[in-house]
């Protein structure tokens, strides 16, 4: 009896013990979150994974593709314009912030822009009503000096799941020539574009004037208040950005990495530009880091690296530096998705077949690497084989084919327009 007694005891007391950690797992989450312990308690029993709830994130990226500027700067030729710019919410909203970026990434690296720029944002309501205005610490305007970035007050607005949103940013300049940093382009066809003239930024929504294309500034991110799904940021070069692909309805995306998450059913950011490298992202980051940050990011997808074959740079120098860069990431909290990488090559052709294609003197070099990504997984989190679906049966060396011109790429480097849908198609990530 003693003995049974004991045994009691002991289960009793760690029993009692679970029951105080699981109290104050959901008393200090819902402290951080703003909602109440049955709350948390009801998003466990819906399967919510509690490695994010216990970072007790307020919020998270809710919508696609909008981005760090990566587009270069503004003409110069007007002090301000309004932007009307697209993104479709992956899940139902309540509330909303969003993150300005007075900041630019190139291939070369990260620069300051020039120019300290004023932002204000607004988001269009149903019905053709007048757009609500987001807020910077109660102000309605926020100026931003270069290098500087602003995650908005929250405001109360309702939107569900699918919705394609409508934001409109006002952008000044203190004077004419002063610049500002870009983004993605705009379609006018679908209602995106941009206006010299200002005066429609607080209008109804019927009172939008014929609006052209070009390119954009606007928020670098969408967020609501979540903690059932993380937020994710896509970090690359062109592929992650997007080139090679076109958009296309109903989502107005770019590229196989955001196609992939809307896919999957997340919000995602991008990070991403054309010729960056592994390289510049180990020794130039913290404008990188920061959008990571301001989005409250728990997982980072990583397409960095290709660039690094095709400048030429060694096999031993590559993997140091990709080591480097997931080390950086690590420690600095975030999940890992890793990608592997496509092929390049030159065709005398149009790509109609395996035979006309010639592949680039550093295949040896991006084989080994994708072979090597296997070895590494106590690294990262995930590798996410997209190269498969793009190359040849049998050759990973080349691009696959099917007797049509450029099927599956048109330059010989980026994956064609066909090739970023179908992958997308062919995979979906659970995180």
């Amino acid at each position: 009896m003693t003995i049974r007694s004991r045994r009691f005891q002991s289960r009793s007391l760690e029993r009692t013990r679970h029951s105080k950690d699981l109290l104050g797992f959901l008393a200090s989450t819902g402290t951080k979150l703003g909602i109440s312990e049955e709350s948390v308690f009801d998003a466990l029993l819906d399967g919510s994974d509690p490695r994010f709830m216990r970072t007790a994130k307020p919020f998270g990226v809710c919508s696609s593709d909008l981005s760090i500027p990566y587009a270069g700067l503004s003409s110069g030729n007007s002090i301000s314009v309004v932007y009307r710019q697209g993104t479709v919410l992956r899940q139902d909203v309540t509330n909303l912030k969003v993150v300005l970026s007075n900041v630019r990434i190139q291939g070369a690296g990260e620069l300051a822009p020039p120019f300290p720029v004023t932002y204000s944002v607004a988001v269009e309501v149903a019905d053709a009503g007048v757009p609500l205005r987001f807020q910077f610490d109660e102000a309605n305007s926020i100026r931003l000096l270069p290098g500087e970035s602003i995650v908005s007050d929250d405001l109360q607005i309702s939107f569900p799941a699918g919705t394609r949103v409508m934001l409109r940013t006002l952008v000044l300049a203190d004077t004419i020539g002063e610049t500002w940093p870009l983004a993605q382009p705009l379609d006018a066809a679908i209602g995106e574009g941009f206006s010299t003239g200002t005066g429609w930024f607080m209008l109804a929504n019927a009172s939008i004037p014929s609006l052209s294309g070009a390119t954009t500034a606007c928020p670098s991110a969408l967020l609501t208040r979540d903690f059932k799904t993380p937020s994710i940021c896509i970090l690359g070069s062109s592929s992650a950005q997007g080139t090679g692909d076109a958009v296309d309805a109903p989502d107005y995306e770019l590229g196989y990495l955001g196609r992939m998450v809307s896919r999957s059913g997340y919000g995602y950011s991008k990070a991403s530009v054309a010729g960056d490298s592994a390289l510049q992202f180990r020794t130039v980051n913290a404008y990188r880091l920061q959008h990571l940050q301001d989005i409250q990011a728990e997982v980072v997808i990583f397409q960095l690296g290709g660039n690094d074959m095709t400048q030429g740079r060694s096999l031993s120098v590559i993997q140091g530096h990709l080591q480097e860069c997931w080390a950086i990431l690590r420690n600095a909290g975030y999940q890992i998705i890793q990608t592997d990488y496509t092929p390049v090559t030159t065709s005398g052709n149009n790509w109609t077949n395996s035979a006309g294609q010639t592949p680039v003197g550093s295949t040896p070099v991006r084989l080994a690497i994708n072979e090597w990504l296997e070895t590494q997984q106590d690294k990262f989190d995930f590798l996410l084989r997209v190269s498969p679906f793009v190359t040849a049966p049998g050759d990973l060396s080349r691009w696959n084919f099917n007797g049509a011109a450029n099927r599956f790429t048109t330059d010989g480097t980026h994956v064609s327009q066909f090739g970023h849908k179908l992958i997308a198609d062919s995979l979906t990530i659970k995180v």
